[in-house]
C-alpha cells in the first residue's frame, strides 16, 4: 500500500518446495478503499479473502465436502494473521467499528462450512540475504515475490476504487455514498461537525471559501498536536 493506493498478491502451493511448481497459483489485484483511510492490514486481509475464496471455488468443483487437510497461510502482518487464528471467535471479538472490519467479516464467512483447517504464521516483511541472513526460508522467498507483482499492480493501477462491502458484512457505515473501513469515530465526528465549525471561523474571521480552502488543516492540526499546550494557547489566539 502506498499514496493511498493498495495492491495484493497471494501464492497458493501444494508444498514449500520451490523447486516443485505444479499446481502452483499465483492471484493479484488492486485493493479496494478509499485512498484516504485503506491501510496495509486491509490489503493483507484481501489476499487471505481472496485465497480462501478460491479455495472454497475449488472445493465446490471438486465437489469436496470433507477434508483433514491443514492450510497454513504465511503473512507479515500479524494482526491480519491474529484475526484469521481467531475467526471462530468473531462474534465475540469483531466490533463493527474495528478497522476493516467489513474484509474480516467476509473472512468469517469465506470460512464457514470449508473443510480443511486453516492457521496463520507470522512471516518478518521484506527480507534480504545478507552475510548474517545467507539463505532465505521459502515462505520469506514468496512473501517478498508477493510484494513485488502487488507493486507492480499498484503502479498499473493508479486511480484508486471505494471500498466495498463483502457477503457476510451484516452492518458497514456509508458517508456520501463511500464506505468507511477505517477511523469510523473519526469519519462521522467530522461529517458531523465540519459544516457548522467551518460556517463559525468563516463568520468570525470573515474569510470566504477561496481563504479557508487554502489552509492545510492536516498540517495544521498535526502542528497543534506536536507543541506544549501553553503555546498552543498562544497560537490558538492570536489575536
Amino acid at each position: 500500500m502506498k499514496d493511498g493506493i493498495g495492491a495484493h498478491g497471494c501464492h497458493i502451493r501444494p508444498t514449500l518446495d520451490l523447486s516443485e511448481e505444479t499446481g502452483a497459483i499465483e492471484l493479484v489485484a488492486q485493493s479496494d478503499g478509499h485512498p484516504d483511510i485503506i491501510t496495509s492490514l486491509g490489503t493483507e486481509s484481501l489476499a487471505l479473502l481472496a485465497i480462501l475464496y478460491f479455495l472454497r471455488a475449488l472445493c465446490l468443483y471438486f465437489g469436496i465436502t470433507q477434508s483433514t487437510s491443514f492450510i497454513t497461510h504465511h503473512f507479515d502482518n500479524q494482526e491480519a494473521i491474529r484475526r484469521l487464528n481467531e475467526i471462530e471467535d468473531f462474534a465475540q471479538k469483531a466490533n463493527p467499528t474495528t478497522t476493516d472490519y467489513n474484509v474480516w467479516a467476509a473472512m468469517k464467512e469465506a470460512t464457514e462450512g470449508q473443510s480443511g483447517t486453516h492457521t496463520g504464521q507470522h512471516v518478518k516483511g521484506y527480507q534480504r540475504i545478507t552475510k548474517e541472513n545467507p539463505v532465505l526460508l521459502p515462505e520469506a522467498i514468496m512473501n517478498n515475490r508477493m510484494d513485488e507483482i502487488a507493486g507492480t499492480c499498484r503502479a498499473e493501477n493508479i486511480t484508486p476504487f471505494q471500498a466495498t462491502t463483502h457477503k457476510g458484512n451484516k452492518i458497514s457505515l456509508s458517508i456520501n455514498h463511500q464506505v468507511i473501513t477505517a477511523n469510523i469515530h473519526t469519519a462521522l465526528r467530522a461529517e458531523l461537525t465540519s459544516a457548522p465549525i467551518r460556517t463559525y471561523i468563516m463568520d468570525k474571521e470573515g474569510w470566504i471559501d477561496n481563504t479557508m480552502n487554502s489552509i492545510d488543516w492536516n498540517a495544521h492540526g498535526a502542528y497543534l498536536k506536536a507543541i506544549l499546550f501553553n503555546k498552543k494557547v498562544n497560537v490558538v489566539n492570536v489575536p
